[in-house]
């Protein structure tokens, strides 16, 4: 697993201090400082595959925002769209960009088991 975000390190890592637990599990972070395009760019979504040693189109990608969905899709991952109650506008934009899967009532919805990816 990876975590692909538009903040840059400094800001990742202070927002990471109290949730060490997560990035134990994360096998790659790419910031956005560390590409030369960011969303709706495929650039981080390709650096996070190629970090994992995969192609993108084996990744799947969660994302909130409708920035982050485009920019999955153009890296060929299969993306996950998780609308943020608190910008109702964003739900409306992540339906319209036709995700692999839009989980209206979050991440619990998503069931690993329909993934058929090979290594």
């Amino acid at each position: 697993m990876a975590i692909a975000t538009s903040s840059p390190r400094t800001s990742f890592n202070q927002k990471m201090l109290y949730h060490k637990e997560i990035l134990s599990l994360m096998d790659a972070v790419v910031t956005g400082d560390e590409v030369k395009n960011g969303k709706p760019a495929p650039d981080i979504f390709q650096e996070a595959a190629r970090r994992l040693g995969k192609n993108a189109s084996k990744c799947v990608v969660f994302e909130d925002s409708p920035l982050g969905i485009r920019g999955a899709q153009a890296a060929g991952a299969l993306t996950v769209a998780l609308p943020d109650p608190r910008f109702p506008e964003n739900a409306r934009k992540l339906a319209e960009l036709s995700p692999t899967w839009l989980l209206k009532e979050g991440i619990g919805q998503f069931n690993h088991e329909e993934l058929e990816l090979e290594d």
